[in-house]
């Protein structure tokens, strides 16, 4: 059951990985080519966002835990309860900031209502099926109630999705960037790139995450400086991922989404993307029309994350 992207709206990027480097020295040089397939829902896993001192791998070789179905579900309605209570705070203070939060308010109301149908079925499954007297009915009866459960809670990802994308519009650290505009930013903390972009990186001590890309001859990716590369051979994992420790990253993607996580990020974006800058540090925006703005990165104090390329806009 593919439901672990409902925990996942306020904790931006957990990191998605469960494998570290431990075997592997640092290596001079162009990354090697892959490919790695766009995800239509990528299992994630859910995170409260550390501090940028703290980035990295937490866990090295350690994978999640299979849980049943029952301790899922359990799990999944409890952090589902968390996001509705964060998404109440935030839109209150989106509210107080004279934001225009009715199509938030909407969203969050008929992602509770599709959290509550969940529950309900999944009581209804569990009773006692008086309508039934033999067990095979009885199964079935009860696999019927499972199945609603289940398409309640897909639906609510779907809204989650929406909701992500609402929120993070009124966040500073959010930009839609255009043809014929340049970003700079330099900081710490976390950046996701998504759309169609072109990007110079450096980046000390982090790490750059492969969230997605099309299939193609090439890697869109380039670097020059100490790295280690893994790559699980699980595709569902996405655990695709460079360690940099010192290196410079040119990248020239079409629809596609990668995060960068680090102590010391500078970078330049142009192209038709959105970019978002978690932590210490600042950004501005140059555009042909001589138009330009300086802005601070959103502090990561809000419970957030991803589970698809698809949720950015400028991927299809």
């Amino acid at each position: 059951m593919n439901h672990k992207a409902i925990v996942l709206i306020f904790t931006i990027v957990l990191a998605t990985i469960a494998g570290g480097c431990a075997d592997k020295s640092p290596s001079e040089g162009n990354g090697p080519g892959y490919q790695y397939s766009v995800y239509s829902l990528v299992p994630t896993y859910l995170g409260i966002l550390p501090s940028p001192d703290s980035i990295g791998p937490e866990h090295p070789g350690v994978h999640p835990v299979i849980r049943d179905e029952n301790e899922e579900f359990n799990n999944i309605l409890s952090e589902a309860d968390i996001i509705s209570e964060d998404l109440e705070s935030k839109i209150t203070s989106f509210e107080e900031e004279g934001k225009d939060v009715q199509r938030l308010k909407s969203l969050l109301e008929e992602y509770k209502a599709l959290i509550s149908s969940a529950r309900t079925y999944r009581e209804l499954a569990d009773k006692g099926h008086d309508n039934c007297s033999d067990p095979d009915c009885q199964a079935l009866e009860k696999e019927l109630y499972l199945e609603l459960s289940r398409e309640s809670l897909k639906k609510s990802n779907s809204v989650l999705s929406e909701i992500f994308n609402e929120v993070k519009k009124m966040l500073p650290g959010h930009i839609e960037l255009g043809e014929g505009c340049n970003l700079s930013a330099i900081g710490k903390g976390r950046v996701l790139l998504a759309g169609n972009l072109n990007a110079n990186l450096s980046v000390k001590d982090g790490i750059l995450y492969i969230v997605g890309f099309p299939e193609g001859p090439e890697s869109p990716i380039n670097i020059v400086g100490k790295y280690d590369y893994e790559e699980s051979q699980k595709g569902e994992d996405r655990l695709s991922y460079y360690k940099l420790v010192d290196a410079d990253v040119e990248i020239s993607a079409q629809r596609s989404a990668f995060i960068i996580e680090a102590n010391e990020i500078s970078l330049n974006v142009n192209g038709t993307c959105t970019v978002d800058l978690f932590g210490n540090g600042t950004y501005s925006i140059t555009c042909q029309d001589g138009n330009s703005s300086e802005m601070q990165w959103q502090l990561p104090t809000v419970r957030r994350t991803i589970n698809s390329p698809y949720i950015y806009i400028g991927v299809q």
